[in-house]
């Protein structure tokens, strides 16, 4: 019986890439290496500002500070001990601050 001595493409994918590297957004770079796409998304920021009002007692709260410097909010970033009331949060901050991995989360 005859068979063809190159192997098919889906062979050729199937022997070349473990599957770990197939699974999730990648790119694959020119050392033949997958990259999550989302690795980068970990400097992103998030401007959450949000404001509580108690009527009742005429009370409010706000995570920003009351300013009008437009600048302010583009340099500031969240710290809870130097920045608290700077609203612009890192992605991968948030991520830490919850418990979790950024690089693992980037794989799903």
């Amino acid at each position: 019986m005859w068979a063809d001595p190159t192997p098919s493409l889906a062979n050729r994918i199937n022997c070349d890439w473990p599957a770990q590297t197939l699974s999730g957004p990648l790119k694959v770079l020119s050392t033949g290496l997958a990259r999550p796409l989302l690795i980068h998304a970990k400097n992103f920021t998030l401007f959450i500002k949000n404001t509580v009002t108690f009527s009742k007692f005429n009370f409010s709260k706000t995570n920003a500070l009351d300013t009008w410097d437009s600048a302010y909010f583009k340099h500031c970033r969240y710290d809870a001990l130097s920045n608290p009331y700077c609203p612009v949060f890192g992605i991968g901050d948030l991520i830490a601050a919850a418990g979790g991995d950024f690089e693992d989360l980037a794989l799903l």
